[in-house]
């Protein structure tokens, strides 16, 4: 189950999200956001979902980064990875958490 927190504007715009994934869209509004979100300025709407555990795949390019703090700099390495074809990216644990980019 995925349960998004959204501005009432956002939740009238069409979702792209894959067809098997069931949703729950709760609309809040900008003060409840703020409430509830860890960040300064935080965006439009705030996702909770069960993450899965850590695996490598069987895939030919990989990259490891060691204590990145912060989001915009993680961000830049995943579409920068993304760009030269790499498969998938280790982040260690005193790193920013990827799903804050």
């Amino acid at each position: 189950m995925l349960s998004i927190f959204t501005l009432p504007f956002i939740a009238k715009q069409p979702l792209d999200i894959p067809p098997l994934v069931s949703v729950e869209l709760i609309q809040i509004s900008d003060k409840k956001l703020i409430q509830i979100s860890s960040l300064k300025t935080p965006n439009k709407h705030i996702a909770i979902f069960n993450k899965t555990k850590f695996h490598v795949k069987n895939q030919r390019n990989y990259f490891v980064l060691d204590s990145v703090n912060d989001p915009g700099n993680l961000g830049t390495m995943i579409r920068t990875l993304d760009w030269f074809g790499y498969d998938q990216l280790i982040c260690s644990k005193n790193s920013v958490d990827c799903y804050n980019t």
